[in-house]
């Protein structure tokens, strides 16, 4: 079986223990953090494997795209470690909206908020058949169908009483997986109208990876009431622990924007409060792993940040 990873390791290497080349801090909730090899970390058995032949996923087909977009990318995210401002070619730039579109919606997170979905969505739609009597009878197997057992069924799905699971492997995954390349594409279409930006520490704080990078913040015009999406909200990618890159919605800058103390903080609680499992980071910092272990497993707070969260 392949081992494959979900986050590439050359990006990784960006966050790498100074001495330890090819090395990481790996977070996990209720753990100390350790230092891991980075072949080792954010990968799973056969991930992208298709389980079945299917015209709309051929085999090996999103692994080879993973690897054409991590090759033509590689270049270029090294380039903007040192440029003084982001500018790229048109190329240079339609390769990184790529990489950057299916590293949102590569990661097991995003295919286990898939999962969650269709779980809903499917037992959304049954509740509604049920909801329609004559509908719902009209798929009895005959006179000999027990009417009141029928009933009792229709009833439970009505209540909730009857859960239908999404069971997962085989075609499952490869419909997953279809799904998540097809909300790739789309965000790649909602990246090209982002307002793009390379900001910088400008302070001791560093930025830190996590298992999903691609990190979704609120604007400034949003409030604690207000649901944020792809289209209104900004991005933060961490390209090492000095640079990342900010997607915004508005024009900050031409020139690569310093980002003070107070602004690292926001964006370290959101790059570990919005990961799946696992951060990474150069250095081992207690107070990483002190925010990772207020979210329980699998969670993501989707909060905005708490103007309290330090006050030293």
């Amino acid at each position: 079986m392949a081992k494959d990873h979900y986050i590439p390791q050359f990006y990784l290497r960006n966050f790498e223990i100074p001495g330890r080349t090819g090395w990481v801090y790996s977070y996990c909730r209720g753990m100390k953090p350790l230092p891991k090899a980075i072949r080792s970390i954010a990968c799973e058995e056969d991930y992208y494997d298709s389980k079945t032949v299917a015209e709309s996923l051929p085999i090996d087909n999103f692994d080879r795209l993973l690897r054409l977009t991590e090759e033509s990318t590689s270049p270029v995210i090294t380039e903007l470690l040192k440029a003084p401002s982001f500018s790229l070619t048109e190329k240079q730039f339609t390769d990184l909206r790529w990489f950057i579109s299916l590293m949102a919606f590569r990661t097991p997170l995003s295919r286990e908020s898939l999962a969650v979905f269709t779980r809903e969505w499917t037992d959304k739609e049954f509740k509604a058949f049920a909801a329609d009597k004559k509908g719902f009878d009209s798929l009895g197997g005959g006179a000999s169908e027990d009417p009141a057992l029928r009933e009792s069924a229709r009833q439970a799905l009505l209540n909730g009483d009857l859960i239908l699971n999404l069971k997962r492997g085989g075609e499952t995954e490869d419909f997953l997986m279809a799904r998540q390349l097809e909300q790739a594409s789309t965000f790649a279409d909602i990246l090209a109208y982002k307002k793009w930006h390379l900001i910088e520490s400008d302070c001791s704080r560093v930025f830190m990876t996590s298992d999903h990078p691609v990190v979704l913040l609120p604007s400034p015009h949003h409030t604690r009431s207000m649901r944020v999406g792809n289209v209104d909200g900004w991005f933060i990618l961490p390209l090492s622990p000095k640079r990342a890159l900010l997607l915004a919605n508005d024009r900050l800058g031409d020139k690569v924007i310093p980002i003070k103390r107070e602004k690292m903080i926001e964006y370290q609680w959101y790059i570990t409060t919005r990961c799946h499992l696992s951060i990474f980071s150069h250095l081992r910092s207690m107070e990483f792993q002190k925010t990772l272990d207020q979210t329980a497993e699998g969670e993501i707070l989707q909060t905005i940040f708490p103007n309290n969260w330090l006050t030293d």
